[in-house]
């Protein structure tokens, strides 16, 4: 079987496919031998297998309605047009039987899609990726031949499978404006059925700069030329088929119908081939309003950069693999738990490849001026399609929205509200798109390029520190210097903007959700000092396998390239990951990146703080998770960074450090936010975050009986949190007073804490004294608890306030609901057996325990019956203690050991 006819199997034309080990290892002998000794012929063969390979590869590009059933994957975005089918290798849910056998870096399709074999985006050795030693050399790549051979070949992207309309628009006024063409004013005018076209505003500037590292765009040129004309405009806009030819050597690759053998077909069908064939299937595009005109625009890409974009867009335009109905449930359970999504394992091992060969680290990548031109399209790619995917409105339009509403200048603590979606809803990224962009955080903090760039930039720092002290230096406002490499700093604005509507909109209770994973990468980013520097053996192209020998072999070499003196040695960065209770590891030679950094430190704090009321600080199993995601925020806060980001904020910085800070906001751009923002005004989401966890914790102290304190010492003592919850407690209150300028003596105002009636202590009496009054300046009550009219009126007027520890059950405790450590069916028993003993020992006559509430009773009443018929009780047994499964298993334990025992 031939190439395209092995690469177009499955695809609709009813053969079958082969396996995807035969298929690889074919186009990697072709790659390998006939691609360059095979002349002309072999390089145009090569450009017309590309686009069978990317449909193997990713799968076709199909229709999808905006009420379609289909299985789609999480997180895509519901009517998007297209999508990729399942058909793809890297959409297999499952390994095939053909691959189980290789490892990920012997995989066939991994060998195939990875990143180029060994020379560097410069044309050097690419030593410091290490993709020559991993790619085994002799074998070349897909990307390999596309760099060699793509000269002069362009591709057609089609501009509408973008997977918004929002996004779509922003592109096309971009492409109006960096084309300088007479119709930009009619293109970029709204209209009822475009929307209001704000995307001039958002993310333009990385939009301008992708389409600037592009080919000329002859095409599109026309397209808005037409636009001009308004016979043209209300026609559609379409171009010529004579035109379309003149401009389009290769149309969309997703565009096939070649209605037979794919060697009937000399070349790829044009853009107004697709536009035909997407009319005939009868799905409406929903980003042009139903025009037509929108179909024609196609953007012109070489192979490479074609490759990136249905790269970086697969993520969110990918149907999952559903396995046929007709299998079994257990067939289909075992199968997911072998393969635990074979193509995502694929997937992020080739972006890991791409990031270290396009993305190389190393004192030269630190020390570069500018990206190569693959390295800046391959990153905003990635911050185009993954980080901007919610638009984040500017500094400007946010500040103004804010002042028209509430009339007054926002502050730090506002940060949450300035935050949100300028779109029409948060969308939620693919957990594929959130791995990838914590692993990209992890290469470019991990870089040790990084910490010789900021070292030198922060002794600049303390040597313009010192001189100024002494009154030595020329007092110039602003030392020009940076320290940050340049891929760090291209990503940054997008970046932060990621995570404050991570932050901001993400659920804070899913462990899944876009808070945590933007909470991960916002730690990462904060920490890069966290990456310590190890030396290891140069593994040699023997040693690259898998295996526990080898893996045992290269754990050896690492001590002992660590404790010798071998030549053969290379450094590489090792992350230690901190404990949320250790101090930071930050020391002043880091300097410069905090202040090259410090909006990162300030703007997703106040939405954090904000925020963190609403972790379930109230639970009593939730409680300490929730303390440990505190601590872990404010560890990365020592005193030493606070007096930086002070020193920043209020305008006392030195003339080097003030550099770098007007260099960070260039870099932000428009999304820079007011230079008066201090971290004082945070002072109020601090103190009421305190109150949350000291309230709360005092009031889980009063109800815990000694099984809840002996249980929660064991689940302390196994989470790692060695010292003392009070000490725990006090830590969060100092750090939080050094961050936000509390005063040194200010302490949370926490009630006196009621003595523990005999009751609670032993549950066998079932009454005992009621508990003392409470010291607290509440409003007033009666005996049962109820507020009186004096009451209502002093809550009413502010001038008293309700206390968390005044809230408890109203009603007889032991009639009490289910309680989630009781057995319902051992409750029912004790009760009734409770009842028995107390009417024949005659503490409590039985009619009133018997009494029926009346039919129009409300559960209030009812409960405050009880209540007032509890309280006027002298004595009771009470064995519901029986029902907790807790003291059934330690008497179950005690009686066993006195039976042995005996």
């Amino acid at each position: 079987m031939l190439l395209e006819e092995s690469l177009t199997a499955n695809t609709g034309n009813g053969s079958q496919s082969p396996p995807p080990t035969e298929t690889a290892f074919a186009l990697l002998s072709f790659l390998r031998d006939e691609l360059p000794a095979g002349g002309i012929a072999a390089e145009r063969r090569f450009v017309h297998l590309f686009p069978l390979i990317m449909e193997r590869c990713f799968g076709r590009l199909i229709p999808h309605a905006a009420d379609s059933s289909s299985h789609v994957s999480n997180g895509g975005e519901e009517g998007a047009s297209y999508r990729h089918d399942a058909n793809g290798w890297l959409s297999m849910s499952f390994p095939p039987r053909s691959l189980q056998n290789y490892s990920s870096e012997e995989d066939p399709i991994v060998r195939l899609l990875r990143a180029p074999r060994c020379l560097s985006l410069d044309g050097g050795a690419n030593n410091a990726s290490g993709e020559s030693r991993q790619n085994g050399g002799a074998w070349p790549t897909l990307l390999d031949a596309v760099t060699a051979e793509s000269h002069g070949v362009l591709l057609d992207y089609p501009l509408y499978s973008l997977e918004t309309r929002e996004m779509m628009n922003r592109w096309k006024d971009c492409l109006a404006r960096r084309l300088d063409t007479v119709a930009t004013a009619s293109v970029l005018k709204p209209s009822a059925d475009r929307g209001n076209v704000t995307s001039t505003k958002h993310g333009t500037s990385n939009v301008d700069n992708i389409i600037r590292l592009l080919p000329e765009q002859t095409k599109l040129r026309a397209y808005f030329a037409q636009q001009a004309t308004p016979n043209q405009r209300r026609a559609g806009g379409t171009m010529s088929h004579d035109a379309a030819n003149a401009h389009n050597a290769f149309g969309s690759p997703f565009a096939k119908s070649y209605g037979g053998s794919p060697r009937s077909s000399p070349r790829m069908f044009q853009s107004n081939n697709l536009q035909s064939s997407t009319s005939a299937a009868g799905i409406k595009n929903p980003k042009d309003g139903g025009g037509d005109g929108d179909k024609t625009l196609q953007l012109r890409l070489t192979m490479l950069q074609y490759y990136f974009f249905v790269f970086f867009r697969f993520p969110i335009l990918q149907q999952k693999q559903v396995l046929s109905s007709s299998s079994s449930s257990g067939a289909r359970s075992t199968i997911r738990q072998r393969a635990s999504d074979y193509g995502s394992t694929l997937y992020s091992y080739l972006f890991a490849s791409y990031l270290r060969y396009y993305l190389p680290a190393g004192n030269a990548a630190a020390n570069a001026s500018t990206l190569p031109p693959a390295s800046e399209l391959f990153l905003r790619l990635l911050m185009e399609f993954w980080l901007a995917r919610n638009p984040v409105s500017t500094t400007e339009e946010a500040v103004g929205r804010y002042v028209a509403v509430r009339g007054a200048s926002p502050t730090l603590r506002e940060a949450l509200e300035l935050s949100g979606v300028s779109g029409d809803r948060f969308r939620t990224l693919p957990p594929k798109v959130q791995r990838g962009i914590l692993a990209t955080v992890r290469h470019l903090v991990s870089d040790l390029g990084l910490r010789e760039s900021v070292k030198g930039a922060s002794a600049l720092i303390q040597e313009r520190q010192k001189r100024e002290k002494e009154g030595t230096t020329d007092h110039a406002d602003n030392v020009q210097v940076w320290c940050i490499p340049p891929a760090m700093t291209v990503v940054q604005p997008l970046l932060l903007n990621y995570i404050r509507v991570g932050l901001a909109c993400g659920s804070i209770h899913d462990k899944d959700s876009s808070f945590h994973k933007a909470l991960e990468v916002w730690l990462l980013w904060l920490e890069p000092w966290n990456y310590v520097v190890k030396k290891r053996i140069h593994p040699s192209r023997s040693d690259t396998g898998g295996g526990a020998p080898r893996q045992l072999i290269r754990a050896a070499q690492s001590v002992a390239a660590n404790v010798g003196h071998a030549t053969n040695v290379e450094f590489y960065p090792y992350y230690v990951a901190p404990k949320p209770t250790s101090r930071s590891a930050y020391t002043p030679q880091w300097e410069a990146y905090v202040a090259a950094n410090v909006h990162f430190y300030t703007v997703p704090l106040a939405i954090f703080l904000r925020r963190a009321r609403e972790l379930e600080f109230s639970s009593a199993t939730e409680f300490y998770p929730a303390l440990l995601m505190v601590q872990r925020v404010l560890r990365c806060y020592p005193k030493p960074i606070v007096n930086v980001l002070n020193f920043v904020l209020n305008s006392r910085a030195d003339a080097v450090t003030n550099g770098i800070v007007l260099r960070h906001g260039e870099v932000l751009g428009p999304y820079l936010p007011p230079d008066d923002w201090k971290l004082s005004s945070c002072q109020i989401d601090a103190t009421n975050l305190l109150d949350d966890i000291f309230v709360q914790y005092e009031k889980r102290e009063r109800d815990r009986n000694f099984l809840d304190r002996f249980e929660a010492k064991i689940a302390t003592l196994f989470s790692g949190n060695i010292g003392s919850e009070e000490a725990n407690l006090q830590s969060i209150l100092s750090q939080l007073k050094c961050l936000v300028g509390l005063p040194l003596e200010y302490q949370v105002p926490i009630e006196v804490i009621p003595k523990r009636s005999l009751e609670s202590w032993f549950p066998l009496l079932g009454k005992a004294s009621t508990d003392t009054q409470v010291d607290w300046i509440g409003p007033e009550r009666t005996a049962d608890g109820l507020l009186t009219d004096l009451g209502r009126r002093q809550i009413s007027t502010g001038t008293r306030k309700c206390s968390p520890f005044d809230v408890r059950y109203i009603g007889d405790p032991m009639l009490a609901p289910y309680q989630s450590y009781e057995v319902p069916a051992l409750v029912d028993l004790t009760i009734v057996l409770s009842n028995y003993l107390n009417y024949k020992l005659g503490f409590v006559p039985w009619p009133s325990l018997a009494e029926e509430a009346d039919k129009d009773e409300d559960i209030l009443t009812k409960n405050i019956r009880e209540m007032k018929r509890y309280n006027s009780i002298v004595f009771r047994l009470n064995l519901r203690f029986l029902a907790d499964y807790r003291n059934v298993l330690a008497l179950s334990f005690v009686i066993w050991i006195v039976r042995k025992l005996a």
